[in-house]
């Protein structure tokens, strides 16, 4: 089974009170009908529901799960519901056997530096 995990950042602003995260599949982005989960894909977030201070800011853990090797695009819709308002976000997965750079983001990150693409850790040229 292969497992992504990613976070979901929340910023209060001056707003403070319960918030509810729920995350589902869509067909695609802009889409907020629900659709069925393919056997074998499971999406979990994690707190589903906190009481948030103004000001501030939180992370809900995403956690995609995939016991399958089709390679496949999917959406998710995040609803979150804060002081009386709903806010609305999309997710896409990968579901790769192989790591895919700049789209799965399995691979270590990489940083332009001086027109130099290179590892994250940084040398002594550059700076």
């Amino acid at each position: 089974m292969r497992q992504k995990n990613t976070s979901y950042i929340l910023y209060t602003g001056s707003a403070s009170g319960k918030v509810k995260i729920r995350v589902y599949r869509v067909a695609e982005v802009y889409e907020t009908k629900e659709i069925p989960m393919p056997k074998g894909l499971t999406i979990h977030v994690n707190p589903t529901e906190i009481y948030a201070r103004s000001c501030s800011k939180y992370s809900f853990n995403v956690t995609v799960s995939a016991n399958f090797s089709d390679e496949k695009m999917y959406t998710f819709f995040v609803q979150v519901e804060f002081e009386n308002r709903t806010m609305n976000d999309w997710l896409r997965v990968l579901v790769s056997q192989y790591p895919i750079p700049g789209v799965s983001r399995l691979n270590p990150p990489r940083i332009l530096c001086n027109g130099r693409i290179t590892n994250s850790q940084r040398t002594k040229r550059d700076g």
